[in-house]
């Protein structure tokens, strides 16, 4: 992964992500964009409809009105580097910090020693780039006419709840192009469903699918509770709104590969050899560095 992911934030937050040890991923449908979901709903139904599929494929009642469905967790990082607009949205009026994530170590360490996998892509702005995610998902899905609706239409579902539920993750409207977003991100519904399906639905006699993914599924829940009585709430900055926490603890004494540098807005009144002694407190090390807008006033 050649780009650098950067996430602009407030003092606050990143008070609370180091001396919580604790990163949160807020509920996605509380973005800033209002037609985030409603956008997916739209898009997958009018190229489903159009392109003549099964209806059995479009699984209603999956796509309708997300009733099915759960929410995916995520956060926001930009490719912007010490940018003015993300500065003035997100880095609390130009007074916050943003901190630069290594999402590569982040994904390699928990996948290597959880199993576990976030999701990690671009937002699709246009509706080019949406139908083009929409018709690559389809093209992996299973055929339907290889599988006989009776035994096997709840694997034709599964792979539909991954596909809608990703993709509402990654759906975005045009107006918020330039902010060249990407999300760290994951559906706790979907990954519970995955579970219960894969062991609900094995044709392997010897049981040996079931009792891997059992197991799997039980480490992955060290790194993030997939249960609903996991969320908390906190007030953000779109209102009260629910997060799950992934505890910075799982990566030991690596902990200090996953942020690279911390840079302070335009306007932070954070002293510099204060923050990387408050830092060093809690095993970080990052490169620390000062915006280099300048602003008067």
């Amino acid at each position: 992964m050649d780009n650098q992911f950067f996430h602009y934030t407030t003092l606050k937050a990143l008070y609370g992500i180091i001396s919580k040890q604790e990163l949160w991923l807020s509920n996605l449908k509380n973005s800033n964009d209002p037609n985030e979901v409603s956008l997916t709903y739209e898009q997958y139904n009018r190229i489903i409809e159009c392109m003549g599929i099964n209806p059995y494929h479009g699984t209603p009642m999956i796509l309708s009105k997300n009733k099915v469905m759960g929410t995916p967790y995520g956060v926001s990082l930009t490719t912007l580097a010490d940018n003015l607009s993300q500065w003035e949205r997100y880095g609390d009026s130009l007074r916050g910090v943003s901190i630069l994530f290594d999402i590569d170590f982040i994904q390699s360490y928990l996948y290597e020693n959880y199993h576990f996998k976030f999701c990690f892509e671009k937002m699709r702005y246009t509706d080019e780039e949406r139908k083009a995610l929409i018709l690559e998902n389809i093209s992996t899905m299973p055929k339907f006419e290889n599988y006989i609706w009776k035994n096997h239409w709840p694997i034709v579902a599964l792979f539909f709840i991954m596909h809608y539920s990703d993709a509402r993750a990654l759906f975005k409207s045009e107006d918020f192009i330039g902010e060249k977003e990407y999300r760290l991100f994951f559906d706790p519904i979907q990954s519970k469903f995955y579970h219960e399906m894969i062991c609900m639905f094995n044709d392997d006699s010897t049981k040996r699918i079931v009792e891997e993914e059992v197991a799997c599924f039980n480490y992955k829940k060290e790194v993030m509770h997939l249960m609903e009585q996991d969320k908390q709430y906190a007030l953000l900055r779109n209102g009260i709104t629910s997060f799950m926490k992934l505890d910075l603890n799982l990566f030991g004494d690596s902990k200090n590969k996953i942020i690279r540098e911390i840079q302070l807005g335009p306007k932070c009144p954070q002293d510099e050899d204060e923050l990387k002694s408050f830092l060093s407190c809690y095993g970080y090390s990052p490169i620390i560095s000062k915006s280099s807008i300048r602003i008067r006033g």
